[in-house]
């Protein structure tokens, strides 16, 4: 269709539809405008385009623009519509249109401005007054190069929109932006502040404040020695000499967040330690995979001596490969008085 005042043929037909699992870019090419395209058209129909039919997210849909608006007092701008032609339909998804570096995201609550759609047929979304003439022509090279303007539509199957009666509400999931989970990092920032702690452990000469809910939920040790029979001062509770201030930072870190990487075997063998004391089986496992990652023909033995489940195997297997090919390395154990490897 081409709009009033045009000296050309508009072509409007669609040439890119990429699908994916969870998201559809549809993009509209409208061929041989002019400025006189948008300022000689008329307003509403006379003045409107439609791009193919295309499918996304299992219904039908197009893309409408009025070049110089729908109604007069929408005139001196481009009217950008999403439609949904599937009939008896009730859903469309999150979207966004484009036009050049013009971008909009649709949002339930535009459903109430365009019904009835402008061409009276079922549900729409978008803007009258979506881009003005006058930005439009004062960059052509970005709206429509070469008389070329491009038309995007970008729609969203992980946010649906649910329209019954007129009324817009969300399917499943909230419209407004939903911010991260932060419960990890607030209770380790719960760690590092102290703030409400009501427990000092006693870690040499260093004093470490924690909160004992926690501690007794995470461990059970923890628990027997503040709860217990035998429970100790909660000001004053003692940490075994071989577990240093460091790995007792860092064992109190996993604990509140559950969550740890070890930065180096050496620092896996001490929380490790710390793990089996405190008895935190996620940790004891987390420190035992970078042990056995970490294997060499250096630590082997020394792991093995350690006697740390999986640990012990992975070592057992891997000194055994390593002994039937470096005699050299078996006898520097020897010579060091490490355990020998089992043959």
């Amino acid at each position: 269709m081409a709009a009033a005042g045009t000296k050309r043929k508009l072509d409007i037909a669609a040439t890119t539809l990429l699908n994916e699992a969870d998201e559809v870019c549809f993009t509209w090419h409208i061929k041989g405008l002019t400025p006189d395209s948008f300022t000689g058209a008329a307003n509403g129909a006379a003045g409107r385009l439609h791009s193919p039919d295309f499918s996304a997210l299992g219904k039908e849909w197009r893309l409408i623009a009025y070049l110089n608006g729908v109604k007069a007092e929408d005139a001196g701008h481009i009217s950008h519509f999403l439609h949904l032609r599937t009939p008896n339909s009730t859903i469309t998804p999150h979207a966004a249109l484009s036009i050049g570096d013009k971008q909009d995201l649709l949002s339930a609550d535009m459903f109430t401005t365009v019904q009835p759609p402008p061409d009276g047929s079922s549900a729409a979304l978008g803007h009258t007054d979506f881009l003005s003439h006058k930005k439009l022509l004062a960059k052509p090279a970005v709206y429509f190069p070469g008389g070329i303007m491009k038309a995007t539509a970008t729609l969203k199957s992980t946010q649906l929109v649910v329209v019954e009666q007129g009324v817009a509400r969300v399917a499943g999931v909230s419209v407004l932006p939903i911010p991260p989970p932060s419960a990890l990092s607030d209770l380790a920032s719960l760690l590092a502040s102290g703030e409400g702690a009501d427990v000092t452990l006693r870690c040499g000469a260093v004093h470490i404040s924690a909160h004992s809910p926690i501690l007794c939920a995470r461990s059970p040790v923890l628990k027997a020695h503040l709860t217990g029979p035998l429970a100790c001062s909660l000001d004053n509770v003692p940490v075994p000499p071989e577990i240093d201030e460091h790995t007792l930072r860092r064992t109190l870190t996993f604990i509140y967040t559950d969550e740890l990487a070890p930065e180096s075997a050496e620092e896996a063998q001490h929380l490790l330690n710390a793990a089996d004391h405190y008895g935190l089986p996620r940790l004891r496992a987390i420190c035992e995979s970078t042990l056995a990652e970490s294997l060499s023909v250096a630590n082997a033995d020394t792991c093995r001596a350690a006697r740390r489940g999986r640990v012990e195997g992975r070592c057992a297997a891997f000194c055994g490969i390593e002994r039937s090919s470096c005699d050299g390395h078996r006898r520097m154990a020897a010579s060091e008085g490490r355990i020998a490897c089992a043959g």
